[in-house]
């Protein structure tokens, strides 16, 4: 029954992924199409950037082919080298902010489904970066991406888990929204948002056993600040 369960709210966050990456190309084509005929540098950049896109918009619609069963399945992967390539994907991929990443070094195994945790973080960053692409006319932002090992209490008792910070430069989150996080229930802070991101994150994460946290008050940068958790297993 929770496998069933999963592989329907699987499918849904595969086409929520697809619905940002449509939004983000429909926002680069207005920007490009006023200077279409002249093609200055910057509007090169622009249709990088849009190639970009639809190079991600292939790779949903390949995943979407598959049994999505057998993506399910955890296996044992490198959560600094995904995190790695996942954040430097983003960073490359839009011009709202400055995406980077501190990590510590030494093993930084899990055991889980990578369709899931990579689609996980990958929707808290484009969650990061909608959030201050709505705060128009300021600096350039920043999404601030940490990695780290911590030993903390769960349900197995002690033991070490991958504690991923994800801090941006954003407006933050209100106390209703906090409440609503909470909750479980659906909110978004932007206009257009369905409010679906954050649900879809920590489902994904708590079927992977681990969890998504909400930090209270500004992070780092300002703005919201999540934390994400993940056992750690023995490199095979």
């Amino acid at each position: 029954m929770l496998e069933s369960v999963q592989v329907s709210l699987s499918q849904q966050a595969i086409l929520h992924w697809i619905k940002n990456d449509v939004a983000a190309l429909r926002l680069q084509v207005d920007h490009i199409r006023p200077s279409v005929d002249q093609l200055p540098p910057d509007v090169r950049e622009v249709w990088r950037l849009l190639s970009a896109t639809l190079d991600r918009l292939a790779e949903a619609h390949n995943v979407s082919q598959d049994d999505i069963r057998d993506l399910l399945v955890p296996k044992q992967f490198d959560l600094r080298g995904m995190l790695q390539e996942l954040v430097i994907a983003e960073d490359r991929y839009q011009r709202i902010a400055k995406v980077s990443l501190e990590d510590e070094s030494g093993s930084m195994a899990v055991e889980a489904s990578h369709l899931l945790v990579t689609s996980a973080l990958r929707n808290l960053l484009t969650n990061a970066l909608q959030a201050i692409a709505d705060q128009s006319g300021g600096p350039e932002g920043q999404v601030k991406v940490t990695l780290r090992v911590v030993t903390a209490t769960g349900a197995d008792g002690q033991r070490r888990w991958a504690q991923v910070g994800i801090a941006d430069s954003g407006p933050g989150f209100s106390e209703e929204l906090r409440t609503k996080f909470a909750r479980g229930e659906r909110f978004s802070n932007r206009n257009g948002g369905e409010g679906n991101g954050l649900r879809f994150a920590r489902a994904q994460l708590s079927y992977c056993g681990g969890d998504l946290t909400l930090l209270p008050g500004a992070g780092s940068l300002g703005g919201a600040q999540l934390q994400v958790r993940l056992p750690l297993v023995t490199v095979r």
